[in-house]
């Protein structure tokens, strides 16, 4: 009984990845191709990305969910129908004045290392550290949550949560602290893996938006 019901989802996978097609597209913003576009099709959980002239090509089939994602950019969804398979989907994406700003302010952000005021590659302990050092391991493991949530919210600001991911403002504190205790987003950041870091916020954000329409 157990080799047929293995059989069967074995088919009912295999029957689903035939059906998939390869999707070719063109992402243009402000008239121009968009580079580095993030395109994660969300049924799948599989990724690419836009390359110079904008254009990207994904597995996927009619009914697929696509998200593109870029900072500089508001967020688009597409449910995929029949006929964006029968020649290049071209898709038009708003540029985001006030995220611009940010990604701005961003670059030019300067550490204390920088400035000469810390020794470069010195070890120094956080009081955090200190404590865990001394048999208070408690402490450091809020710490990183401090330290990791503190680096989520330099990459990703409450405006881009509230306008790019969907989220309500009254819940970002809420989806800040949901994605934090996601083992592969902490894992990502960890690495500093931007494409894994991109795909994990737009899937938790819709996970988590799912979790509040249920309540």
């Amino acid at each position: 009984m157990l080799n047929k019901f293995t059989l069967i989802l074995f088919c009912l996978s295999f029957s689903d990845v035939l059906a998939q097609q390869l999707l070719k597209g063109k992402v243009i913003a402000e008239n121009s191709a968009a580079e580095g576009v993030l395109v994660v099709n969300l049924t799948t959980e599989k990724e690419t990305k836009t390359n110079l002239q904008g254009d990207f090509t994904i597995r996927a089939k009619p009914g697929d969910l696509l998200i593109l994602f870029s900072y500089e950019l508001y967020k688009k969804r597409i449910v995929l129908e029949e006929t964006d398979f029968e020649k290049t989907l071209e898709i038009v994406m708003e540029t985001n004045p006030n995220q611009l700003e940010e990604v701005v302010v961003e670059r030019y952000r300067i550490n204390p290392e920088d400035l000469g005021l810390v020794p470069k590659g010195q070890k120094v302990y956080t009081p955090g550290e200190r404590k865990a050092l001394r048999g208070n391991g408690d402490a450091l493991i809020v710490e990183r949550k401090d330290k990791l949530r503190a680096k989520f919210e330099s990459y990703f600001k409450d405006s881009m949560i509230i306008q790019n991911l969907g989220i309500p403002k009254e819940y970002v504190e809420g989806y800040k602290y949901f994605i934090i205790e996601n083992p592969e987003f902490v894992q990502a950041m960890n690495n500093n893996n931007s494409v894994t870091i991109n795909t994990c916020v737009l899937r938790l954000a819709e996970k988590y938006k799912k979790m509040l329409a249920d309540e």
